[in-house]
């Protein structure tokens, strides 16, 4: 054998990453893709986003990053392709759809979450990058011609409009290749709940996905007015009820117990106001100095270009915070700013919280008498809206429509190979679908805490 053809046989080896949650990762000699993706900047530049933003500072241990968790999808999304062709084994439709999609739902699965920003989800929603969401920068990603991880898919003859059709939920990508990477039961799911668990120390997030994957079908469903047959993945309700049950209660205990503890939203609300801050100071005429150009841009509303925004990551932002929080000023509103980079970077203490759930009124009311005033930015209010499942932890009584419902629903297959949704099978689930158990808290400055005292009085908060 000659060097040329040893090296040949050695590219065509399946290439093996050692994973904390999952332990081996494979990537087979036929998804050698998947290796081009990885190795582009767009795909590295996720190493350098933590997963859970802010959760760092309440554990410890959740220094995770976009790009673990995103090599974790993958490989929840093979899996879930796998269990379907044993499961649908002899019946030639499911076998044939992954067939069409399997490259691009892998792909997708890789590059989902390609467009978050700094600390992750709380950039998105302090900053509103424009209008987009990630998801929006992820796709703008994929089909920029400019980019590297645009190029390794046609270098790979995968459409990069395919796999951001799939992200985008559109109507021209396969349902089936949707439902495996956004819905209530896909592969993103199957990883972070996993992965979060284990990196912030707790057991919450724990549940059976080997069984899940074990009773998994794919199955379609009829939509109620339109008369579509979406395809779903369900899971076998006379073997998978139970293990679906585990999924959704480790959903509610993650959101309850970790994604919305009150030490870790004080910490983003900071961020959050600390932002905004600066946005109200750079629209007056003042930009902190040496904010990097994006940065810059972003807080004067300004339009950036993909190369700007992907130039974004935890450790530029972590450091355009540490410039501000030791920056010379010229007035008392600056040196109110950085005396709040300063409690956040210092981890000084968080913000102070109460519940305000029957007094929003109350909190209305506040908001407007502070409205021109800089104490505005010392003090936000949380009312969290994700939905766990179906109004578990946050009610969506009243705000969608039955056939809405479909993309928040989890399927079985029933033995007389009808499909319904779990909750008609589930005791359990059927007693918590709807339960509504929000907590609005109202966050503030614990360094100001005389003129809230005297806000609260005044306002019925108290």
């Amino acid at each position: 054998m000659t060097s040329a053809q040893a090296r040949a046989q050695d590219a065509k080896k399946e290439k093996v990453f050692r994973d904390p949650v999952h332990d081996l990762i494979v990537i087979a000699p036929d998804d050698d893709f998947i290796l081009d993706l990885i190795d582009t900047p767009e795909m590295q530049r996720l190493r350098r986003i933590r997963q859970l933003g802010m959760s760092c500072f309440t554990y410890q241990g959740a220094e995770h990053s976009r790009f673990t968790h995103s090599l974790g999808t993958y490989h929840c999304v093979c899996r879930i392709l796998e269990s379907l062709i044993r499961n649908h084994r002899g019946q030639g439709k499911i076998p044939r759809i992954i067939k069409k999609i399997g490259r691009s739902v892998k792909a997708a699965g890789l590059l989902h979450d390609l467009g978050h920003g700094p600390f992750s989800h709380v950039f998105e929603r302090a900053l509103g990058s424009q209008g987009l969401k990630h998801e929006d920068w992820t796709t703008k990603i994929i089909e920029s011609t400019d980019t590297e991880v645009n190029k390794a898919l046609r270098k790979h003859n995968i459409d990069p409009t395919a796999v951001a059709n799939i992200i985008r939920k559109s109507p021209l990508a396969d349902s089936l290749a949707i439902d495996i990477i956004s819905s209530e039961l896909d592969a993103d799911r199957m990883d972070y709940l996993l992965r979060d668990s284990l990196m912030c120390g707790v057991k919450y997030g724990v549940f059976d996905l080997e069984w899940i994957l074990h009773t998994m079908y794919a199955s379609e469903v009829q939509k109620l007015t339109s008369g579509e047959k979406p395809m779903k993945l369900c899971a076998d309700a006379t073997k998978g009820i139970r293990a679906v049950e585990g999924y959704v209660l480790s959903r509610i205990q993650m959101y309850e117990q970790v994604y919305y503890h009150k030490t870790t939203r004080a910490c983003e609300g900071l961020l959050s106001q600390i932002i905004e801050y600066a946005q109200w100071l750079v629209k007056s005429g003042w930009v902190p100095p040496d904010t990097p150009l994006a940065i810059r841009k972003l807080l004067s509303g300004t339009e950036v270009t993909i190369e700007e925004y992907l130039s974004l990551d935890d450790f530029c932002f972590t450091s355009t915070l540490m410039t501000w929080s030791v920056m010379d000023c010229d007035n008392a509103n600056q040196e109110d700013l950085r005396s709040l980079v300063r409690l956040l970077v210092e981890r000084g203490q968080p913000f102070k919280s109460i519940d305000v759930e029957h007094k929003m009124r109350d909190v209305g009311k506040m908001e407007q008498a502070l409205k021109e005033d800089t104490l505005r930015f010392h003090y936000f209010l949380d009312a969290p809206g994700n939905t766990v499942y179906k109004g578990v932890l946050y009610s969506l009584k009243g705000e969608k429509e039955p056939e809405e419902l479909i993309n928040s629903t989890i399927y079985v297959l029933t033995s007389n190979g009808t499909t319904k949704p779990v909750e008609t099978e589930s005791e359990v689930l059927k007693g918590l679908s709807g339960l509504t158990l929000q907590k609005d808290r109202l966050y503030y400055d614990r360094t100001k805490e005389q003129d809230f005292e005297h806000l609260f009085s005044k306002f019925g908060l108290s």
